[in-house]
């Protein structure tokens, strides 16, 4: 069976030219620009050669004009060489492999993070100890700070694995924050960024955010301590004290119960849960500790039958930010001691209400936020999954490390996402504080000396040979041809000459005249030099 094809062939694309690569376009508007203005020139030099005598004006005209196209013939046969140039650096560079001799370092000075800029706190110029915190600022404040741990969550993964209870326990870098927990106790490391350049590095500066969490109740009026035993899932439970009388440095969970159920008559829903806190708002700048004390309520009933009695579940956090160990204060750049511990205290507590409150009491003592547990996207925390009896009927631990973990990782959110954007100003003490190149030189000097003898050799043999040449010739202005083109116009002026004969055409010019040239100077009245010419003798 045979089989017949039919159609067109295509054919083999040709193969680029070498010519095809050149800027003929550049090449020829350059060119055909300077011939364009060389013909002008020219028509101008025709034009005024035809007018027998020119006038001022005309004169100036014509002084103009060649000036103005000669320039403009410069200029275009200056750009069109430039390209030529260019062109030749090509096979030039290609002809040997590119061995720079420049080595540049450039040395950025240390840049770090303002942290007095109005962007981050608005805080007055000066020292701030002792100044109470300003609640009318509050809500900007807390705003601002919101904005900047949001950036913070969107921009980096700073959470951990909660389908992986183990990632919750040990040592663990998560961009750039290194997260340490030991049961119900979390630190949250954080280095400052510094920045040369559009580098950025880890500093010395280090800020460690703490907290240490325990499980309490209240029944009635007896205050329980729960630990937790994860091995054999049991718990157990220690009376620590009465609710009217509580131990030392432990949180006032009466008043803050009695301020909530004076908002929540009803106590607190299933479907949510409260942070607490009570604020010293006098001690933001004057205390020599960067702590705070608050409590997630988690179950909460008024007891009907007795004022004051309470049936309640809590955790307890004692949260901290301090310097590169536990016990040097933070450390911002750009501001004071006493402005950076004022600046450290309202971080816990705008970091741990995830920057916002629902209601105080009438001292603004005592600062509430209610959350819903599936509250989704709504807010930085993530859905903690507590219920009235999750420490009775089940295995799943997760809450319980969860807390302390956002305890200490809301106040250094806001860090993290305003470092980014805040301006940056130079390291104190820096002694980098300007670019510096260095540049290193590598010649070449057989190259370089032959190519300055040959130029020392060119001028040589070229000076020689004009002097040579011009050794019997008086040229009574050597700066220019001018004052010999008017000497020999006296004695030639008649004759139709074009201006480029040889010598020959001169001289057979000269002997039709049958007469001998002189040459005289020309003196002034004074009897000065002033002038010199050639005429015909009269002898």
């Amino acid at each position: 069976m045979a089989a017949s094809f039919s159609g067109a062939v295509e054919e083999a694309p040709r193969r680029a030219s070498h010519w095809q690569n050149l800027p003929w376009k550049h090449v020829a508007w350059r060119f055909a620009i300077c011939l364009v203005f060389c013909i002008i020139l020219a028509a101008v030099l025709y034009i005024f050669e035809g007018i027998e005598i020119l006038d001022k004006w005309e004169r100036r005209g014509f002084n103009t004009l060649s000036i103005l196209f000669s320039s403009l013939v410069s200029l275009s046969l200056g750009s069109l060489l430039g390209l030529l140039g260019g062109m030749l650096r090509w096979p030039l560079l290609a002809r040997s492999h590119a061995s720079p001799r420049d080595g540049v370092t450039v040395e950025y000075p240390a840049m770090v993070t303002d942290w007095s800029s109005q962007e981050w706190f608005s805080l007055p110029v000066g020292d701030l100890s002792g100044t109470p915190f300003e609640y009318n600022k509050y809500e900007s404040t807390h705003s601002r700070m919101n904005d900047y741990a949001v950036r913070a969550l969107l921009t980096s993964t700073i959470g951990f694995n909660t389908s992986e209870p183990s990632s919750q326990q040990g040592t663990e870098s998560v961009e750039g924050l290194t997260r340490t927990a030991n049961g119900y106790h979390v630190v949250y490391s954080y280095p400052f960024r510094e920045f040369h350049g559009n580098i950025s590095s880890q500093s010395d500066n280090m800020i460690l955010s703490s907290s240490n969490c325990t499980v309490k109740a209240v029944a009635g009026s007896t205050i329980l301590e729960i630990v937790v035993h994860e091995e054999s899932l049991s718990t157990n439970e220690t009376i620590i004290g009465d609710i009217d009388h509580l131990p030392p440095g432990s949180l006032n969970i009466s008043a803050i119960l009695e301020h909530l159920f004076g908002e929540y008559n009803d106590g607190i829903d299933s479907e949510e849960y409260f942070w607490a806190s009570q604020i010293d708002w006098a001690r933001m700048s004057n205390s020599s500790s960067t702590c705070l004390t608050t409590a997630i309520i988690v179950d909460a009933e008024k007891q009907s039958n007795e004022t004051g009695r309470y049936d309640c579940l809590y955790f307890e956090c004692d949260s901290c930010l301090s310097g590169t160990d536990s016990i040097t204060p933070p450390s911002f750049n750009g501001l004071s001691p006493e402005n950076s511990t004022y600046v450290s205290n309202i971080l816990l507590m705008l970091g741990a209400f995830q920057a916002d409150s629902d209601f105080v009491d009438e001292t603004y003592s005592t600062v509430f936020r209610p959350y819903i547990i599936n509250s989704g996207l709504t807010t930085l925390l993530t859905n903690l999954g507590f219920s009235k009896d999750f420490l009775d009927v089940s295995n799943d631990f997760r809450p319980l490390r969860e807390v302390p973990h956002l305890v200490a990782r809301l106040p250094i959110l806001a860090m993290v996402g305003a470092e980014g954007e805040l301006p940056k100003i130079k390291l104190v003490n820096e002694s980098s504080t300007v670019e510096t190149v260095y540049t290193k030189l590598g010649v070449r000097w057989e190259r370089a000396i032959s190519v300055l003898v040959a130029i020392l050799g060119g001028q040589i043999v070229v000076s020689a040979a004009v002097l040579f040449w011009c050794k019997q010739v008086f040229i009574p202005d050597y700066r220019s041809p001018v004052s010999t083109a008017n000497l020999l116009k006296t004695i030639v002026g008649p004759a139709e000459l074009s201006g480029v004969e040889e010598m020959s055409e001169l001289a057979t010019i000269l002997e039709a005249e049958k007469k001998p040239i002189e040459y005289r100077s020309k003196t002034g009245e004074d009897g000065q030099w002033c002038g010199a010419e050639l005429r015909w003798s009269s002898n």
